[in-house]
């Protein structure tokens, strides 16, 4: 609010309290990062590999892992954010899965390369502060590569 220049009355004008606010954001970032993001990528002349690679880079602008941290921090006491989160994770795990498949892996083999890299971006998150961005590219590339060996 102060940042704004709000007071806290005429921020909580639009929500019908702190739970609502917080409802109000979980939903946002499941439709934002969980849906939109998804859907325009679906609609752009991209290929399945550039919609991958660009998947990843969106998921590393600044901000992102940010506020993708908090909200798994905060799923795990609110039952609504954790259905939220879960929600968002299906809708990525299925775009990448299609994606895979669609360049040439098996539907299991890519269901799970699109879970081990959802697992290594959410735990870059937690330690990209210590992390070097040379280390980052090289995971990233790690990643790619492991795409790679498996698409035919």
């Amino acid at each position: 609010c102060k940042e704004l220049n709000l007071t806290t009355g005429s921020f909580y004008w639009h929500f019908n309290g702190r739970q609502a606010l917080l409802s109000a954001m979980a939903e946002s970032w499941k439709t934002i990062y969980g849906k939109e993001v998804l859907d325009e990528l679906r609609n752009s002349e991209l290929d399945d590999r550039a919609q991958l690679k660009e998947i990843n880079r969106l998921s590393t602008q600044a901000g992102y892992g940010t506020i993708d941290r908090a909200l798994r921090i905060w799923a795990e006491s609110c039952p609504e954010t954790q259905a939220a989160v879960r929600e968002a994770d299906r809708n990525l795990l299925d775009f990448v899965s299609e994606k895979l498949v669609n360049i040439g892996l098996s539907e299991e083999d890519a269901r799970v390369l699109a879970r081990m890299a959802h697992a290594c971006a959410v735990g870059m998150f937690a330690v990209a502060p210590s992390l070097e961005s040379r280390e980052l590219e090289q995971i990233d590339l790690m990643i790619q590569s492991l795409i790679e060996q498996h698409s035919h």
